[in-house]
């Protein structure tokens, strides 16, 4: 049995008039749907006019859950058919509703299945892997900077300060044949995990996001990274979801979680639907 500690936060920020970030964490209740399909985090941040980004984030979210628990094909599998299904089902949200016309959102996925991780990605929201206080990115921006960093037509500093450096290029709900990421690797016990939206990495370096993970607890990371960013001045919603591999099946836990008393829970899950 895989043991966890695992907490997120969003907020909406001191600039943004609501708060189109979402986030999700389910569980499974069943030993046998989660000893097939592992444990699902998700982030998401909504783009559209009036608030129909947190729809799309939202929506995404929770579809994406449903359809990755809903099949029985492995984990990876069914991984990459929810996001393709989850990118329709969205686009047909906002065909048939003009309000939701030409809304969108990123979509980050991370789901850890006895030793292994496997993540859908689309979009600017990240990934971090933590792993012996070094914070390594899993997943690659899809942005217009990140792209003219990528051609090093723009260095990392310039891109920070870039007037569109918020312009994604790729996303759910905008194209019927969104290219989406996909990625699996290993897992070992005290790997740290931190999904987070723009508004909380942008004004953060990665040591400092890998510093946060010391903390007793993934609720206090969570709490120490969005007091950072809003420290800050971050000019977006910020959220984040913090995840701490205690033990794997199999696996001794980790001493340091052992030692601080960590156990399998949800604290301070805000936004997120359980299953």
């Amino acid at each position: 049995m895989i043991t966890l500690d695992y907490a997120g936060l969003s907020e909406q920020g001191p600039v943004r008039d609501n708060n189109e970030d979402f986030i999700a964490a389910h569980i499974p209740a069943d030993p046998a749907i989660l000893a097939q399909k592992g444990c699902l985090f998700a982030i998401a941040d909504g783009v559209g006019g009036g608030r129909a980004g947190e729809v799309a984030s939202q929506h995404s979210a929770e579809k994406l859950a449903a359809l990755y628990y809903g099949g029985g094909k492995s984990p990876l599998s069914a991984l990459q058919r929810a996001f393709k299904q989850t990118n329709l089902y969205i686009c047909d949200m906002g065909l048939a509703n003009p309000a939701y016309r030409r809304m969108s959102t990123t979509l980050s996925a991370l789901a850890l299945v006895g030793g292994q991780l496997h993540i859908g990605h689309v979009g600017d929201t990240r990934i971090y892997q933590v792993r012996g206080a070094v914070a390594q990115q899993l997943t690659r921006d899809h942005s217009e900077v990140a792209e003219l960093v990528r051609m090093q037509i723009l260095s990392p500093e310039e891109a920070q300060r870039h007037p569109r450096r918020h312009i994604i290029t790729r996303s759910l709900g905008n194209d019927l044949m969104t290219q989406i990421d996909f990625r699996s690797e290993p897992l070992q016990a005290g790997d740290g995990f931190v999904l987070c939206t723009d508004g909380l990495w942008e004004p953060l370096a990665p040591a400092e996001i890998a510093a946060a993970l010391q903390a007793d607890s993934a609720a206090e990371a969570c709490q120490q990274l969005v007091a950072l960013a809003l420290e800050r001045g971050t000019d977006d919603n910020l959220s984040v979801q913090v995840i701490k591999v205690v033990e794997l099946p199999g696996n001794q836990p980790d001493q340091s979680a052992r030692k601080n008393g960590f156990f399998r829970r949800t604290l301070n899950l805000i936004g997120s639907a359980l299953v």
